[in-house]
Protein backbone atom coordinates (compact mmCIF):
# COMPACT_ATOMS: atom_id res chain seq x y z
CA UNK A 1 0.00 0.00 0.00
CA UNK A 2 3.02 2.43 1.08
CA UNK A 3 4.32 2.00 -2.80
CA UNK A 4 1.13 2.08 -4.45
CA UNK A 5 1.36 5.91 -1.94
CA UNK A 6 4.22 6.77 -3.21
CA UNK A 7 3.24 5.73 -7.37
CA UNK A 8 5.85 2.71 -7.25
CA UNK A 9 4.48 0.31 -9.84
CA UNK A 10 3.77 -2.93 -7.41
CA UNK A 11 3.25 -6.37 -7.95
CA UNK A 12 2.20 -8.98 -5.44
CA UNK A 13 2.65 -12.56 -6.52
CA UNK A 14 1.33 -15.34 -3.70
CA UNK A 15 0.70 -18.35 -4.29
CA UNK A 16 -2.52 -18.33 -1.99
CA UNK A 17 -1.56 -20.07 1.05
CA UNK A 18 -1.40 -18.21 4.75
CA UNK A 19 -1.67 -18.95 7.97
CA UNK A 20 -3.78 -15.72 8.06
CA UNK A 21 -6.68 -17.80 6.62
CA UNK A 22 -7.31 -19.74 9.81
CA UNK A 23 -6.63 -17.14 12.42
CA UNK A 24 -8.59 -15.87 14.90
CA UNK A 25 -7.36 -12.14 15.63
CA UNK A 26 -8.50 -10.59 18.75
CA UNK A 27 -5.37 -7.92 19.67
CA UNK A 28 -5.34 -5.65 16.39
CA UNK A 29 -4.57 -1.78 18.23
CA UNK A 30 -7.68 0.22 16.99
CA UNK A 31 -10.19 -3.01 16.15
CA UNK A 32 -12.34 -4.22 19.08
CA UNK A 33 -14.13 -6.81 18.12
CA UNK A 34 -12.28 -10.17 17.16
CA UNK A 35 -12.52 -11.14 14.14
CA UNK A 36 -11.24 -13.73 11.18
CA UNK A 37 -7.99 -13.63 9.58
CA UNK A 38 -9.68 -14.19 6.17
CA UNK A 39 -11.69 -11.40 6.86
CA UNK A 40 -8.24 -9.29 6.72
CA UNK A 41 -7.07 -10.83 4.13
CA UNK A 42 -10.04 -10.06 2.26
CA UNK A 43 -9.97 -6.44 3.25
CA UNK A 44 -6.46 -5.82 2.64
CA UNK A 45 -6.66 -7.18 -0.99
CA UNK A 46 -9.83 -5.15 -1.91
CA UNK A 47 -8.35 -2.00 -0.53
CA UNK A 48 -4.35 -2.75 -2.46
CA UNK A 49 -6.07 -3.43 -5.75
CA UNK A 50 -9.28 -1.22 -5.67
CA UNK A 51 -8.43 1.32 -4.12
CA UNK A 52 -4.72 1.37 -5.16
CA UNK A 53 -4.56 -0.03 -8.53
CA UNK A 54 -2.11 -2.65 -7.26
CA UNK A 55 -2.01 -5.64 -9.44
CA UNK A 56 -2.53 -8.92 -7.16
CA UNK A 57 -1.20 -12.57 -9.47
CA UNK A 58 -2.45 -15.87 -7.18
CA UNK A 59 1.06 -17.90 -8.86
CA UNK A 60 3.72 -19.71 -7.90
CA UNK A 61 7.40 -18.31 -7.93
CA UNK A 62 9.50 -20.96 -9.76
CA UNK A 63 12.77 -18.82 -10.44
CA UNK A 64 14.41 -15.68 -9.86
CA UNK A 65 17.15 -14.36 -12.05
CA UNK A 66 19.15 -11.19 -11.56
CA UNK A 67 20.50 -9.41 -14.30
CA UNK A 68 22.39 -5.85 -14.89
CA UNK A 69 19.87 -3.70 -13.64
CA UNK A 70 17.01 -6.33 -12.96
CA UNK A 71 15.51 -9.12 -11.56
CA UNK A 72 13.00 -11.46 -13.29
CA UNK A 73 10.98 -13.02 -11.51
CA UNK A 74 8.92 -16.32 -13.28
CA UNK A 75 6.16 -18.31 -12.19
CA UNK A 76 4.28 -21.19 -13.95
CA UNK A 77 2.36 -18.56 -15.50
CA UNK A 78 4.82 -15.85 -16.83
CA UNK A 79 7.87 -13.67 -15.99
CA UNK A 80 8.12 -10.51 -14.54
CA UNK A 81 10.61 -7.93 -14.07
CA UNK A 82 11.55 -5.55 -11.56
CA UNK A 83 14.13 -3.24 -10.63
CA UNK A 84 13.61 -4.40 -6.84
CA UNK A 85 11.90 -7.07 -5.07
CA UNK A 86 10.55 -7.85 -1.34
CA UNK A 87 10.20 -11.14 0.05
CA UNK A 88 6.93 -11.13 2.16
CA UNK A 89 5.96 -15.02 2.50
CA UNK A 90 5.35 -15.86 5.86
CA UNK A 91 6.50 -19.31 7.77
CA UNK A 92 5.84 -21.99 5.12
CA UNK A 93 7.37 -20.93 1.78
CA UNK A 94 10.40 -18.87 3.49
CA UNK A 95 12.89 -21.09 2.55
CA UNK A 96 12.44 -22.06 -1.29
CA UNK A 97 11.46 -18.23 -1.84
CA UNK A 98 15.39 -17.40 0.07
CA UNK A 99 16.52 -20.28 -2.27
CA UNK A 100 15.36 -18.89 -5.20
CA UNK A 101 16.24 -15.47 -4.79
CA UNK A 102 19.81 -16.39 -3.41
CA UNK A 103 19.74 -14.81 0.08
CA UNK A 104 21.24 -15.83 3.32
CA UNK A 105 19.52 -17.36 5.33
CA UNK A 106 20.41 -17.40 8.96
CA UNK A 107 19.28 -19.17 12.43
CA UNK A 108 16.71 -18.11 14.54
CA UNK A 109 15.56 -18.11 17.72
CA UNK A 110 11.68 -18.52 17.32
CA UNK A 111 10.52 -21.69 18.62
CA UNK A 112 8.68 -22.40 15.83
CA UNK A 113 10.56 -21.10 12.91
CA UNK A 114 13.96 -22.24 13.36
CA UNK A 115 15.55 -20.09 10.41
CA UNK A 116 15.28 -16.85 9.14
CA UNK A 117 16.36 -14.74 6.12
CA UNK A 118 19.03 -12.32 7.53
CA UNK A 119 18.44 -8.85 7.20
CA UNK A 120 20.22 -5.50 7.77
CA UNK A 121 18.63 -2.62 9.94
CA UNK A 122 16.78 -1.52 6.51
CA UNK A 123 15.53 -5.03 6.13
CA UNK A 124 17.81 -5.20 2.86
CA UNK A 125 19.04 -9.19 2.51
CA UNK A 126 21.95 -10.03 1.52
CA UNK A 127 21.26 -9.42 -2.38
CA UNK A 128 21.12 -5.86 -3.95
CA UNK A 129 17.47 -4.66 -4.31
CA UNK A 130 15.70 -7.29 -2.22
CA UNK A 131 14.27 -6.81 0.82
CA UNK A 132 12.76 -9.10 3.11
CA UNK A 133 10.17 -8.39 6.03
CA UNK A 134 7.69 -10.06 8.28
CA UNK A 135 8.00 -14.10 9.74
CA UNK A 136 10.30 -14.75 6.77
CA UNK A 137 12.99 -12.03 8.93
CA UNK A 138 11.78 -13.20 12.52
CA UNK A 139 9.32 -10.78 13.64
CA UNK A 140 6.50 -12.06 16.18
CA UNK A 141 4.13 -14.59 14.04
CA UNK A 142 1.37 -11.28 14.69
CA UNK A 143 -0.84 -9.65 11.88
CA UNK A 144 -0.15 -6.14 13.40
CA UNK A 145 3.23 -7.14 13.61
CA UNK A 146 3.57 -8.11 10.45
CA UNK A 147 1.24 -5.42 8.95
CA UNK A 148 3.70 -2.61 10.51
CA UNK A 149 6.47 -3.98 9.33
CA UNK A 150 6.02 -4.89 5.98
CA UNK A 151 4.91 -1.31 5.94
CA UNK A 152 8.71 -0.31 7.27
CA UNK A 153 9.97 -2.25 4.90
CA UNK A 154 8.03 -0.78 1.67
CA UNK A 155 9.03 3.00 3.17
CA UNK A 156 13.30 1.83 3.55
CA UNK A 157 12.73 0.61 -0.07
CA UNK A 158 11.19 3.81 -1.24
CA UNK A 159 13.42 5.96 0.77
CA UNK A 160 16.67 4.06 -0.88
CA UNK A 161 15.20 4.61 -4.52
CA UNK A 162 15.00 8.52 -3.86
CA UNK A 163 18.14 8.64 -1.65
CA UNK A 164 16.64 10.27 1.46
CA UNK A 165 14.37 9.60 4.44
CA UNK A 166 10.92 9.10 3.32
CA UNK A 167 7.64 9.06 5.41
CA UNK A 168 3.81 8.53 4.07
CA UNK A 169 0.99 10.44 5.74
CA UNK A 170 -2.24 11.50 5.01
CA UNK A 171 -4.34 14.60 6.27
CA UNK A 172 -7.92 15.07 6.45
CA UNK A 173 -8.93 16.69 3.18
CA UNK A 174 -10.08 20.74 4.13
CA UNK A 175 -13.61 21.71 3.09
Amino acid sequence: MFLADKDVNTLVIGDGRSMMKSAWVGNYLGIRESFLGANLLETALKQVQEDRGVTVLNETVTAIVYAEDEIRVTTEQGTYLSSQLILANGQGPVFGTAELAGVEVIENDEPYVKQKIKIDDRCRTTRRNVYATGIAVGVASQAIVAAGHGAQTALNLISDRVGNRVHVHQSPKKD
